[in-house]
Order: C-alpha cells, then structure tokens, then sequence
C-alpha cells in the first residue's frame, strides 16, 4: 500500500514520471512497469472494460500496451523492428501524460466497481470489499 499511495500523489502532483527507473544516459525505462500496469488491467478486465472499449479514451492506454513484449521480446503490437523502436522512444515520452490523463478519466467516470458499504467493518479473514475474491489480509489489508 506504501508503494501504492507513493505512485497515486505523484499522479495527483503531475510528476508520475518519477515512479520509473532512469538508466544512466538518462533515458526512462518503462518496460517493465508498462508490463505490470497490463497484468494488473487484465486481472481487472472487466472494471477497466469501461475504459478499454471507449471508442474515445481506450487511446489512453496505447503508449503503455506499446511497450509490452512476448517472452521472445516481439512487440505485442504487431509492429516490425524499425516501426517498433520509435513507437517504443515515442511511447515512453507520452507515457506520463497518459497516466494522468488515465487517472482523469477513472476520477470523472469512475470504474464499474461493487458497492462498498464503508460501515461494515471488514475482518481479516473475511474476503475483500474491494471486490478481489482475496481475504482482506491478503489484498488492501497489507501492511506493507
């Protein structure tokens, strides 16, 4: 949850291009996190659904999805080799925008989550209000 807030306030304060490594010729590596950010969008497909289908705003995810790659190293995209390593620089420049522009989009529109109702007090083992399936002790619960 520490890693979780630290990203969510450098969103809130325009600077989400610190969540990501820097190699040393200063160049933004974002590989790996664009991976993540995909995983953790398909665990939740049917909530990011809303997102993912907007005919206007699902363009908001194409610099992260540009940088995922298959276990070969192939783009994902379909791209060829030249096409690929500018998308790839030009992804990577666009990426902190997007990721505002994303968390814009879900504070307007807001994602197609259960109901929570915060009076209920949650246990531990009990499962998760965030609609994960996991017990609470397992998922927002952690005090890590």
């Amino acid at each position: 949850m520490g890693r979780y807030n630290e990203i969510l306030r450098r969103i809130e304060e325009m600077r989400p291009d610190q969540i990501f490594w820097i190699d040393r010729d200063g160049k933004l590596l974002a590989e790996d996190w664009a991976h993540g950010f995909m995983r953790a969008v398909g665990w939740r497909a049917k909530s990011w659904g809303k997102l993912l289908f907007s005919k206007r705003d699902r363009k908001l995810l194409f610099p992260i999805a540009s940088l995922c790659r298959d276990r070969k190293g192939q783009s994902l995209m379909g791209l060829d080799t030249e096409d690929d390593g500018r998308v790839t620089e030009r992804s990577t420049e666009l990426l902190p925008a997007s990721i505002v522009a994303i968390h814009a989009y879900w504070r307007v529109d807001g994602p197609d989550l259960p109901h929570v109702n915060p009076a209920r007090e949650v246990g531990r083992n009990h499962r998760c209000p965030c609609g994960s399936g996991k017990k609470f002790k397992k998922c927002c619960g952690r005090n890590d």
